[in-house]
């Protein structure tokens, strides 16, 4: 299986230079140049994640090392997240406004979020807006790094991060869109906090009651709302608590005389959001009634890299033989990257609405 995948990974980026494949029906038979479809490598999957938003740019790349596209954001994706020891390339089918591309990205470019609560390190439940790294994957299943933000070390202490976690599938996704409540997860009633530190001396915390703490707490240096402690179950002489830093809810038992009851602030809210941007009309453009094969060069590599939706607005400043240049007039979502471009067939868009033919580039 390895050689297979090998072989698929080296033949990505080669031009064909015959006929179109019959089972490729993107491509038309009377172009004068006849372009490949990329062809994405097929390693055995270990998750795959669908979402309409991810919270981070990233690079498409025709293979490892091949970059053609800088996305900025998303309308939908589709994530293969491979079966390795260590994070490997993952396959990627995206749209952006109306604009349909597909690739490889690298293993550590888009981080994973998680999509429901779990337990990381004992003592962490991660919220939706943490980045993870997996680090490997087998079927089912991913093992992630998470890193502890400043906030959170600032409560704690003794714990240096980054956490480890082996997790399903379906606690995690590439979006940090997931909504749940990281208190009733873990056997709260309510995220309204009632207690605060009953010292100003750091106390331990552990993951079982009566055990031995592996953390302390530590008192704020000053007011601070944060530092305000949900009682979640008591078993005498411990209570198990609850402590939102944010990105973070700590959870454990520390001893009953550890807390006292404070003033409760009311419940704790969150809001994550993706904004994206609009484009504006450009004069001299032109849009097809049909998707149209988009076609993205690097170098001397030409590859169908996916299509360009009906009603999208294209310019074309020049032609190279059947194949036009062309930039977006209302797409922000991504961009070419550093040493590509992105081309269309003369053939495919000669009949479509404001088209006029540019000039061919003259040679040097």
């Amino acid at each position: 299986m390895r050689r297979q995948v090998a072989t698929v990974l080296a033949c990505a980026g080669v031009l064909l230079a015959g006929a179109a494949r019959a089972e490729d029906t993107t491509t038309s038979d009377t172009a004068a140049e006849v372009i490949a479809k990329l062809a994405l490598p097929t390693p055995p999957v270990a998750c795959a994640f669908s979402a309409k938003t991810v919270p981070t740019g990233f690079t498409l790349e025709l293979r490892p090392g091949v970059a053609y596209a800088t996305v900025n954001y998303v309308d939908a994706i589709d994530v293969k997240l491979p079966v390795a020891t260590k994070p490997a390339p993952m396959i990627v089918k995206l749209t952006a406004q109306d604009v349909k591309l597909e690739g490889v990205v690298d293993g550590a470019a888009l981080p994973l979020h998680a999509a429901r609560p779990f337990v990381a390190g004992d003592l962490f439940v991660p919220g939706p807006v943490v980045a993870m790294s997996w680090t490997a994957a087998k079927t089912g299943q991913i093992e992630v790094s998470i890193e502890i933000d400043a906030d959170t070390k600032s409560v704690l202490g003794g714990v240096t991060g980054p956490l480890r976690a082996t997790r399903p599938c379906a606690d995690l996704g590439v979006d940090q869109g997931a909504e749940f409540d990281r208190f009733r997860a873990v056997g709260a009633k309510t995220g309204a906090a009632t207690h605060v530190l009953a010292g100003d001396a750091p106390i331990p915390i552990a993951a079982k009651p009566g055990g031995k703490g592996t953390a302390q707490l530590l008192p704020p240096s000053g007011p601070s709302l944060r530092s305000n402690i949900v009682v979640i179950q008591k078993k005498k002489p411990a209570v198990r608590i609850g402590l939102d830093t944010g990105d973070f809810l700590i959870v454990g038992w520390v001893r009953e005389s550890d807390v006292k009851a404070g003033p409760s602030p009311g419940e704790i809210g969150e809001a994550y959001g993706v904004g994206t941007g609009e484009g504006h009309g450009t004069l001299g453009t032109f849009t097809c009634k049909q998707a149209v094969p988009l076609v993205a060069e690097v170098g001397v590599e030409r590859l169908i890299v996916g299509s360009v939706g009906p009603g999208v607005r294209m310019i074309a400043d020049t032609t190279v033989g059947d194949l036009l240049p062309v930039r977006f007039a209302t797409v922000s979502a991504f961009e070419p990257a550093a040493g590509a471009q992105f081309l269309v067939r003369h053939s495919d868009v000669e009949k479509c609405s404001g088209f006029d033919a540019p000039a061919p580039k003259r040679k040097r």
